[in-house]
């Protein structure tokens, strides 16, 4: 990671493959607890949108 640059830098043993941007900045320091209250809710906020975007898989009667 390149903080400077706010970039992902991919590298392998013969040097860097790529270098791709950082999503989601938001520009600002902020104390540890306010950041994993944002994780938290950028992550339910992803699983949410995947459950709407992906069927889900339910079981049947295993009985007539």
């Amino acid at each position: 990671m390149n903080a400077a640059e706010k970039h992902f830098e991919i590298w392998q043993p013969g040097g860097l493959i790529k270098s791709v941007p950082i999503k989601g900045l938001h520009g600002k320091t902020m104390p540890f607890q306010e950041y994993v209250a944002l994780m938290k809710r950028e992550a339910r906020s992803e699983y949410r949108q995947y459950l709407h975007t992906h069927k889900r898989l339910t079981q049947g009667r295993l009985w007539a």
